[in-house]
């Protein structure tokens, strides 16, 4: 080893695997670069070891760098393959499709009819199923309890729905879409027809067939087989289900 190189004539430069382990492990560029700034300006140094050490501190720098490029890499890896399986979601896509459907479109509703896409859908489902009960209904809209209630008080406040008691059981009511309600869903349901058919325009008319006939498809077999398959392979379902009925 020369003799004026830093790492003989300086102790705290001497080989320490240790602490070359630990700098790359940590990654402490302010760290290091305060370690071997103090001793490079230190005045107890001559120049010609302060040569030795430009080399040296050149030396560990790159070999820093090195390191900090290989964690951008893992980074933009990690980060790409996050996105890949974002971007391989199929809820996500189907929520996606759901949510900038019904944000464009609910302005157009509520200007030329006075009422939302969700408070439509639910008028449609009770015209659909004369004498639905209000929990079959909520079941159906995929909406909380709370806000089917508030669409539905407001439905029945504006007449278009009435509700009546069930004729076999006196603690149940059913629903009932009335003349006004109906001529309200006849006059929105071309307008659901148009943005429906605009959200399908890249598709030739073979493909939107196919596409629907998929789409009910797999809606089936979520809405069925796919419930048990989850809840027998995932004891967290199981559990869960057997704790609403307790």
């Amino acid at each position: 080893m020369p003799k004026n190189d830093p790492r003989t004539s300086c102790p705290e430069l001497a080989p320490n695997p240790r602490f070359q382990a630990s700098l790359i492990e940590s990654k402490d560029r302010s760290h290091f670069l305060l370690h071997f700034t103090t001793i490079f300006f230190s005045n107890k140094y001559e120049a010609q070891n302060r040569s030795c050490f430009r080399r040296f501190a050149r030396g560990c720098a790159t070999q820093l760098l090195r390191c900090e490029s290989k964690l951008v890499r893992i980074g933009f890896s990690s980060m790409s393959a996050r996105l890949n399986m974002l971007h391989r979601s199929l809820t996500y896509h189907l929520a996606s499709i759901s949510d900038d459907g019904i944000g464009h479109a609910e302005r157009i509703f509520e200007t030329r009819f006075g009422w939302n896409v969700r408070e439509i859908r639910v008028l449609r489902l009770i015209r659909s199923n004369p004498g639905i009960t209000f929990t079959e209904l909520a079941r159906q809209t995929k909406f909380e309890r709370s806000l089917a209630s508030r669409i539905l008080s407001r439905l029945m406040k504006a007449g278009l729905v009435n509700r009546a008691n069930s004729p076999t059981d006196a603690r149940v009511f059913t629903l009932t879409a009335t003349d006004s309600g109906i001529a309200l869903c006849e006059q929105a349901d071309p307008l659901s027809i148009e943005l429906e058919a605009l959200m399908l325009e890249p598709l030739t008319p073979e493909q939107r067939e196919n596409f629907l006939k998929m789409v009910d498809q797999v809606r089936r077999w979520v809405q069925g087989g796919y419930i048990e398959k989850v809840s027998e392979r995932f004891p967290e379902v199981r559990a869960k289900k057997t704790g609403k009925r307790g």
